[in-house]
C-alpha cells in the first residue's frame, strides 16, 4: 500500500497520485532512471489529473483548438529511482491566473522525495498560425479546484 508522503518544504496534493513502475526502458546503463524521464512522468501525471477531473486534453485540442503548453519548469533532482521501483507523482494546483496555471509536482518512492518540480502551464488558442495565450475557461478552473 502506498501512503502519501508529507514534506514540509514541498506539500503533497489532495489529488490522488499518479502511480507508475520503472521499466528497463526508463533507465540508463547504470540502472538509474535517466533524468529526462522524470519530466515525462510529470507530464503523464498532469494529463492523468486532467482526465480524472473530466477534462480531455485531446478533446480540447480537437473540438476547441485550445490546449495547455509548458511555459516554464524548474526541477530539483534529489535522489534517483531504479529499475522496478514504484513511484508516486503528486500534483498540486498552486494558482490559476489568466492564461497561466502554476503547479508543483513531486516524485516520491516510498516516503523519499526524489524530484520536485515547479511548472507554469499556459492555456493557448491554436486557431491562428502562432498559438496565443487565452484565459483558462471557467469549467477547467472549477474542475481543477474540485
Amino acid at each position: 500500500m502506498i501512503t502519501p508522503m508529507i514534506d514540509k518544504t514541498f506539500k503533497t496534493t489532495l489529488h490522488p497520485p499518479y502511480i507508475l513502475t520503472v521499466f528497463l526502458e526508463d533507465t540508463d546503463a547504470s540502472g538509474f532512471v535517466y533524468h529526462p524521464n522524470y519530466l515525462k512522468y510529470c507530464e503523464r501525471a498532469r494529463t492523468d489529473l486532467l482526465y480524472h477531473k473530466g477534462i480531455s486534453h485531446g478533446n480540447l485540442i480537437a473540438q476547441q483548438q485550445e490546449m495547455f503548453v509548458v511555459y516554464s519548469m524548474s526541477c530539483n533532482f534529489l535522489a534517483s529511482a531504479h529499475l522496478h521501483d514504484q513511484l508516486c507523482i503528486y500534483t498540486d494546483i498552486e494558482s490559476i491566473h489568466g492564461a497561466r496555471v502554476n503547479l508543483k509536482q513531486s516524485i516520491v518512492k516510498d516516503s523519499q522525495l526524489l524530484v520536485k518540480a515547479n511548472i507554469t502551464l499556459a492555456y493557448v488558442d491554436r486557431k491562428s498560425l502562432l498559438p496565443k495565450p487565452i484565459r483558462v475557461p471557467e469549467f477547467i478552473i472549477s474542475a481543477l479546484y474540485s
